[in-house]
């Protein structure tokens, strides 16, 4: 840190705290994506240190929209399924790409992707076991790549 002034600068009370990054999840809360955030995501984040936050594990009163806003806001970075078309998660991918928010989409294989989303890295995984197993690798290293770490190839 460096301060400048025409007077003594005097700093009280200073104190750097290290924080956990902190995924916010966006997608469609039903089956079959439910097993990929819990067997997926979830599982992910955790072995690499990261707080995973998906809005319908938040409770409390207020606007939920505004706790959407500020869960992205606050967030280290988004991992958004755009599988299937919902334009509530299409709505939550514009304002992270609004605000510059490191975003990582996935999607089931087969999907067709809007126009204005197509040009984005999106890793396609498989609804089966093989296809769990190259999700999980895939995901693993774009959340790596977001946080600018490296680790062994698994």
């Amino acid at each position: 840190m460096f301060f400048i002034g025409r007077d003594d600068i005097v700093i009280r009370d200073f104190k750097i705290e290290n924080q956990r990054p902190k995924a916010f999840v966006v997608m469609q809360f039903a089956a079959p994506y439910n097993d990929v955030y819990m067997d997926v995501i979830k599982s992910i984040c955790a072995e690499l240190g990261v707080e995973v936050v998906r809005i319908d594990e938040a409770f409390g009163p207020g606007l939920i929209i505004s706790d959407i806003s500020q869960a992205i806001l606050s967030s280290t970075f988004v991992i958004a399924d755009i599988s299937p078309l919902n334009a509530n998660v299409f709505y939550e991918v514009g304002f992270a790409h609004g605000t510059n928010k490191p975003t990582i989409l996935i999607a089931e294989k087969g999907t067709k992707l809007p126009f204005d989303v197509s040009p984005f890295r999106t890793l396609f995984y498989e609804n089966s076991i093989a296809g769990k197993t190259k999700l999980d690798k895939g995901l693993r290293e774009y959340v790596r790549a977001v946080l600018n770490v490296r680790g062994p190839e698994l």
